[in-house]
């Protein structure tokens, strides 16, 4: 997670912002920071959430989502994200 806050840092601070759509790192870095941020309840409570079923199947739920949004992005960042040119 710190090398991908790094990795945003890095695109806020020059130019590359504006140029959002063809950069290739900034949709891996939001399929990423979905995935971790919001299945890190799911994974750190495991055992505990398992005791109560509804939260449990919410965040499971979730997880799957979030897992094939992730993976979409990825996908979009090999069609739309263009290398630099040197």
């Amino acid at each position: 997670m710190i090398l991908v806050f790094l990795e945003f840092k890095k695109q806020i601070q020059n130019d590359d912002i504006l140029n959002f759509n063809q950069n290739k790192m900034f949709y891996i870095n939001i399929g990423i920071m979905l995935f971790y941020v919001g299945t890190l309840p799911f994974f750190g409570l495991y055992n505990l959430l398992l005791k109560e079923p509804s939260i449990w199947n919410a965040y499971y739920i979730y997880f799957l989502i979030a897992n094939c949004i992730m993976y979409l992005l990825f996908t979009a960042s090999f069609i739309w994200g263009k290398p630099k040119s040197l």
